[in-house]
Parts: C-alpha cells; sequence; structure tokens
C-alpha cells in the first residue's frame, strides 16, 4: 500500500495505539473497501455505504480467506486481529483519525461480541478441503 495520507494517520494512531502492527490498520481498510464494493448501491439513500459491525467482522472472514486461503489464520495471528472487539478497537482508532466515519448509531460496543475469527476462518475452510482418504482411487 503506497498511500502517504494513511500511513501517517496511522502513524498517529500508533503513537496513542500500539496494539495492532500498521499492516493491521492497512488490513482493516482493505475490509472495508472490500466489503463496500459487495455493498448494492442505492442512488437515494445516502448512508447505503455504512457497514455494520457484524458485517465488518463477516468481511474479515471472506476477506482473509480470499486474500490468504490456507495461511488466512496465521496473518490474522500476526495482526493480532483474533476476536471481533479487536476489529472495533481498530476501526474506531480509524475513525478517531478521519480515516472512517461512524453513523449517529455507531459505537465500540457494537462489535462486543462473542466471535472466534480464527476459529470461523478455520471452519469455514475445513469445508473446502478434501481429505487425502476421501479421494476416490481408480483403478
Amino acid at each position: 500500500m503506497n498511500n502517504i495520507p494513511l500511513q501517517k494517520k496511522i502513524t498517529e494512531i500508533m503513537k496513542k495505539d500500539s496494539n495492532y502492527p500498521q499492516t493491521a490498520y492497512e488490513f482493516i481498510t482493505e475490509v472495508i473497501q472490500f466489503a463496500t464494493k459487495k455493498q448494492p448501491k442505492s442512488t437515494t439513500d445516502k448512508n447505503s455505504q455504512h457497514i455494520g459491525a457484524k458485517k465488518i467482522v463477516k468481511n474479515v472472514v471472506d476477506f482473509a480467506l480470499s486474500e490468504y486461503g490456507y495461511f488466512a489464520t496465521n496473518v490474522l495471528i500476526q495482526l493480532n486481529i483474533i476476536t471481533a472487539m479487536d476489529v472495533g478497537n481498530i476501526v474506531f482508532n480509524l475513525i478517531n483519525v478521519g480515516l472512517l466515519h461512524q453513523s449517529e448509531d455507531d459505537s465500540i460496543e457494537d462489535f462486543m461480541f462473542e466471535f472466534n475469527i480464527l476459529k470461523s476462518i478455520e471452519q469455514r475452510y475445513k469445508r473446502y478441503t478434501v481429505k487425502s482418504d476421501e479421494i476416490p482411487i481408480l483403478n
């Protein structure tokens, strides 16, 4: 990612909160862009681009799997993104420096729900994995 204003803002965040690496913030901004592109566009509703907490977390799983496949859990462990609250902390740090916008109804509490991102990725990945003993042998 070669976005200088983004990097400056992330550096500003990291001076106050060093719980997540710079790449975690870049990852979440990419997730938001990914989720926004998947959103149906409405010409009448200005908030049609708004994405709620649960949808952001779901898109973390979708995006990680699409970008990193088998290695998605390893990448997220390195980024320290394990729970919905980790995503919320990053999102609100990005909001606080003006990189994301929040609606009147958005709050950090929206991310306070039980959801293990790594477990979700592992479960989704297992659905697409075939065990070697399940492959029929052709004679």
